[in-house]
């Protein structure tokens, strides 16, 4: 079977620090070559995980509407050259456009909140060949409001790269590892630490874009080094 897998432009996979569902996107196609699959990727320029064909993305901005139409466009030309069974799409929903009314099966898989609109524009316009999946129970509710078939699959932890541990000290603090953005609710880990009285670590960037810069400036920054609150910046 040929899988052609997409991922949006900003982040390559695997990434250097950094990139929550690039770092999935990045483990299931080492899956899925072992398991003896095809696997083509569309993704940042700058991935470098090994699969059997590689298409970058012209555009290098998710939410320019130019870059949008460009990638697009590039989907249907990767589409044509790889020749896949089955599309799966963790990517922008626009960039399946040029290739949703066509007879391809296509998975389009959500890692946050989806829009109503977009969602129920693509699911009839594929006319039945779109599937979608979220990775929480949460996200499929409100998928299914907009119509189409979801199914809620978690994001996988690499048991090669981590080793569960029973029991940890008492002291041991609480971690929140993340983009550090409103959606993620850093103000909500910091609300749980010091109610319970914990120690926490926050790792991961934080968004300079004007909303989110206030958002870090107002309800993050402040708390950094005080009731056990530290910030250690992106982790690999």
């Amino acid at each position: 079977m040929r899988i052609l897998l997409t991922v949006d432009p900003e982040i390559p996979v695997p990434p250097i620090l950094y990139g929550g569902i690039e770092r999935i996107v990045a483990g299931l196609i080492e899956q899925l070559h072992e398991t003896g699959y095809t696997v083509g990727l569309v993704a940042h320029p700058e991935s470098t995980i090994e699969v059997s064909t590689f298409f970058p993305w012209p555009g290098s901005r998710s939410r320019s509407h130019s870059d949008t139409a460009r990638n697009a466009w590039a989907l249907r030309q990767a589409v044509k050259r790889f020749q896949p069974d089955v599309l799966h799409s963790f990517s922008r929903l626009a960039y399946l456009a040029t290739v949703l009314p066509t007879r391809l099966p296509k998975i389009m898989s959500y890692q946050r909140e989806p829009s109503r609109r977009t969602v129920s524009w693509a699911n009839r316009l594929a006319r039945g060949t779109l599937k979608f999946t979220g990775c929480s129970e949460y996200i499929c509710q409100l998928g299914r409001r907009a119509g189409g078939k979801w199914t809620g699959i978690h994001n996988f932890v690499d048991l090669d790269k981590f080793t569960f541990v029973r029991d940890v000290c008492a002291d041991a603090p609480l971690v929140f590892l993340s983009r550090v953005e409103s959606i993620k609710g850093p103000h909500l880990a910091m609300q749980v630490a010091k109610r319970a009285n914990r120690r926490l670590i926050i790792a991961g960037n934080h968004s300079a874009t004007p909303d989110e810069a206030r958002y870090w400036q107002a309800e993050v920054e402040p708390h950094i080094g005080r009731d056990g609150i530290n910030y250690v910046g992106p982790v690999n």
